[in-house]
């Protein structure tokens, strides 16, 4: 009786233990198993992504352009439906070709393999030569890819194509402004320009005096509370002076005199003022004075001049003080 009570006792033992190993054995099966089905899943998107780019019945276009032979995807010329590349070969309009049978396109061929790569991996990536990134930049345009710059398209004194050029290398992402405030449109007061900026974080604002245009950025909200004001993000610009130099380029935030405290100054009495020296100082009703002037080097790094120095002071227009004849104010909204 002993033995058959030892014997039920090691199969109920031996019955426990199978049932934990069964349920562990479960529950690493239902692991696996959805591990495998998130794969699957995985898999399928992937797979679908894939059709999407290189679809099975695609074509193979091999092409001409500007001499330098390229073969791509027909889907890949045609993955933006709303470019120029795919009106091109969406098999609508007549297209010219080599002697070879080639799509010939007038472009520059080192270029348009560029943009190839772009359109194979969604990636944008320009060339290092700076002559070849602008004639992609171009390119992307011409063939309805990339937007042109256009942020300060309606501005008054953002009127030559240098003046658009320099300014996308200092905003690159830049995409959509606001035009806040314009002296001739506005009212020249400081109050006409507090009325039109305060309270906006993040601006950009052009002066301009006869042909030569300078301006600034700074991320700190313009207001009356007479005081200066610190984010070491903000810079000024020249985009035209009188000595060609320097131009498009940003002039840092961290002159001698600039403490941590100075990039704007906020008053009043004060239109657009820059740094505590003042770098840019716009005097109210400055259309009808002389009183502007600019004391760049103070809180502002000029390249080579150092603060209190005529090349600094006359850096921007030629003379210490002026009278512009526009100023505008934009916010940035993207």
């Amino acid at each position: 009786m002993s033995l058959l009570s030892n014997n039920l006792a090691s199969l109920q033992t031996l019955a426990t233990q199978l049932e934990e190993t069964s349920k562990v054995v479960k529950e690493e099966i239902e692991e696996q198993w959805t591990k495998m089905e998130q794969e699957k899943e995985q898999w399928e998107k992937e797979k679908v992504e894939m059709a999407s780019r290189f679809k099975i019945e695609d074509v193979v276009i091999c092409l001409n352009v500007g001499g330098k032979e390229l073969a791509t995807y027909k889907s890949v010329l045609c993955s933006r439906p709303d470019s120029v590349l795919a009106a091109m070969f969406s098999g609508r309009h007549p297209f010219m070709k080599d002697k070879k049978g080639r799509y010939f396109i007038d472009r520059n061929g080192e270029v348009f393999s560029y943009i190839l790569d772009y359109l194979r991996s969604g990636l944008l990536i320009y060339p290092s030569d700076d002559s070849l990134k602008k004639r992609m930049k171009d390119d992307m345009i011409f063939f309805g890819l990339l937007p042109p710059f256009t942020p300060f398209a309606d501005s008054a004194i953002v009127t030559e194509e240098s003046d658009t050029e320099k300014l996308e290398k200092l905003f690159p992402s830049l995409t959509k402004t606001k035009l806040l405030y314009r002296a001739s449109r506005d009212g020249w007061s400081s109050s006409d320009f507090h009325r039109k900026c305060d309270g906006v974080p993040g601006t950009v604002s052009f002066i301009q005096v006869g042909n030569y245009a300078c301006g600034g950025f700074t991320p700190i909200p313009w207001d009356v509370s007479g005081s200066s004001k610190f984010d070491s993000a903000s810079f000024l610009f020249s985009l035209r002076n009188p000595t060609k130099t320097h131009e498009g380029i940003a002039l840092p935030n961290t002159g001698p005199s600039v403490s941590n405290q100075h990039s704007t100054y906020c008053h009043s009495s004060y239109s657009v003022t820059f740094g505590g020296g003042h770098d840019i100082y716009i005097a109210s009703n400055s259309n009808q004075n002389t009183q502007s002037y600019s004391n760049l080097g103070h809180s502002y790094k000029h390249p080579t001049a150092g603060y209190g120095s005529n090349e600094a002071k006359n850096f921007f227009v030629g003379h210490y003080q002026f009278t512009p004849s526009e100023v505008e104010v934009y916010a940035i909204e993207n």
